[in-house]
């Protein structure tokens, strides 16, 4: 409260030579008076006027007002507008209370706006002067330095939060990349701040590629860790670009990166549905390991390389090479390793008419996830279970299995993974019966499908709506359903399964009155 009173009170009568309209207003009166070299008010350019706030920050006698001009110099010298008081603080070695202090008076400055969600942003003809501020009064090494230091804070958080999905990639120094965090940072608490930034994230890891050995390093290294980013909030979107730009400016003596970086690239590729391509990623990371002799990156490989060949059809090769990485995790004593083995080779199991092999295998791997403490993997092998049970008719069990997979996903915040879980809870009321509960636990699910994240999963969740509506007699609400997911699976260019789909639409408008009809089930094998 006081410190808003302060801001209130500072903006009534602002410092000489700070702007006296908000960046609002001056966006609003850019776009009345055409380009920023244009506009002038009151004899003035908006350009000069802001130039000049700048500089009196700049040479002002307040150490608030020096620390905001070198925080406005970093934000210039970033690639996007939004920006958070970690970076600041990691481009310049500064405490949190520091860079706070810094930010705000950027913000009373009118420089600056604070988010709802507590982030910070300048305009971008705030940004643009303050780009040109910068590059003028900083040589190229400097300006490069300053961003492979924010880069490498990033690097940190995305390492840290990449233990949520797996454990770190062996023949890494996973303490040497999280050193500079607070002990006390949990993983789930960096996940949310890369999440919060990851705009800036990935525009700085193009724009600090290409700079050197040291530099291509440093993004390998944020591709890395940045999994559980793309997997649990961004839909995948963006990782394979990721990857493969990380693999571009890989340094040559890097065996373990390059090793890890395919492997995560069959994952990534897979989860787009590019499953071809997945399964040679990790073909070549199976390779580069068992060259190198790294045994635990070559049982990934292998996981990673059943999960693209079951999605291939290729079930009798899919089996054995989950079998390989298995057999590669227990002999190497990586129990992580032989839970997320256990778990996709139950669904393997279950694909080819060896369900009661299935359930036990995935018994198997829930124990496991459950005695080491990773939640995750937990939700992940309680969805798969529940799903055959219910499969199974074993409704009881199935529905106490999934109502805990949708607390065990929510309580780490994992959008897509909750999602998934409400889906597949959802389905069950459908098949026990009780179409109303369906629609309300699928709608709730639906709620979390937007542009932020849990996307994967809207198509499905519509399609079983659909269904339940259809039971119901609502068929002009069903219909919407069928429509939006129809639509959805177009603007991915998905036809096969868009052709599928408009199939299941036609056979449902000509039984509207039958009662559901089993939908295809969707199981967890992404990485954990």
């Amino acid at each position: 409260m006081r410190r808003a009173a302060a801001r209130a009170a500072h903006r009534r009568r602002p410092p000489a030579g700070a702007p006296s309209w908000s960046v609002a207003d001056l966006a609003e009166r850019l776009g009345e008076h055409g380009p920023l070299v244009e506009l002038h008010c009151g004899g003035l350019g908006v350009e000069q006027t802001l130039g000049d706030c700048m500089q009196q920050l700049r040479s002002s006698a307040s150490r608030t007002d020096r620390l905001a001009a070198e925080a406005l110099h970093t934000i210039g010298l970033l690639p996007t507008y939004a920006v958070s008081v970690e970076a600041i603080g990691a481009a310049h070695g500064w405490s949190r209370a520091r860079s706070a202090a810094a930010v705000d008076r950027l913000v009373e400055a009118n420089l600056a706006e604070e988010s709802a969600s507590g982030q910070y942003a300048v305009h971008d003809l705030v940004h643009a002067v303050a780009r040109s501020w910068a590059e003028s009064t900083t040589t190229p090494a400097r300006r490069h330095a300053l961003r492979l230091r924010v880069l490498r804070h990033y690097v940190a958080l995305a390492w840290r939060s990449r233990e949520l999905s797996r454990t770190p990639p062996s023949g890494i120094d996973h303490g040497a990349l999280t050193r500079p965090l607070d002990p006390d940072l949990g993983p789930s608490a960096c996940l949310e701040l890369v999440s919060a930034d990851a705009d800036q994230v990935l525009a700085l890891a193009r724009v600090v590629a290409g700079h050197g050995d040291e530099s291509g390093l440093a993004v390998a290294h944020l591709a890395l860790g940045l999994m559980t980013f793309f997997v649990a909030k961004a839909d995948n979107l963006g990782w394979p670009e990721t990857l493969e730009l990380a693999l571009e400016h890989l340094p040559d003596d890097a065996p373990d990166e390059r090793v890890w970086l395919w492997q995560d690239l069959a994952l990534a590729r897979s989860g787009r549905g590019d499953h071809a391509a997945a399964a040679e990623a990790a073909q070549t990371s199976a390779r580069l390991a068992r060259e190198h002799a790294r045994p635990l990156a070559e049982a990934g490989a292998e996981i990673a390389g059943s999960i693209a060949l079951r999605r291939l059809g290729r079930l009798p090769d899919a089996v054995q090479a989950c079998m390989r990485g298995l057999a590669l995790s227990l002999q190497q004593g990586d129990e992580r390793g032989a839970a997320a083995a256990w778990r996709d080779l139950g669904l393997l199991q279950a694909a080819v008419g060896k369900r009661a092999d299935g359930v036990r295998s995935e018994r198997r791997s829930l124990d496991l996830y459950r005695r080491l403490g990773v939640p995750r993997g937990i939700a992940m092998t309680l969805i798969n279970l529940g799903v055959m049970l219910r499969d199974d008719g074993a409704l009881t069990d199935a529905r106490s299995l999934l109502e805990e997979a949708v607390e065990v996903s929510r309580s780490v915040g994992d959008r897509a993974l909750e999602t998934e879980a409400l889906d597949e809870l959802g389905y069950w009321h459908v098949v026990a019966g009780d179409p109303r509960g369906g629609i309300s636990v699928l709608s709730d699910g639906l709620a979390l499908v937007d542009d932020r994240g849990a996307g994967q999963w809207e198509v499905s969740i519509r399609r079983r709506l659909a269904m339940a509506l259809d039971g119901l007699g609502r068929h002009d609400e069903a219909d919407e359903h069928w429509r939006t997911a129809l639509r959805r699976h177009e603007q991915r260019g998905e036809r096969r399964q868009a052709a599928e789909l408009r199939q299941l639409w036609a056979s449902r408008v000509s039984m509207r009155r039958t009662g559901p009809t089993r939908a295809a089930t969707s199981r967890r094998t992404s990485p954990a």
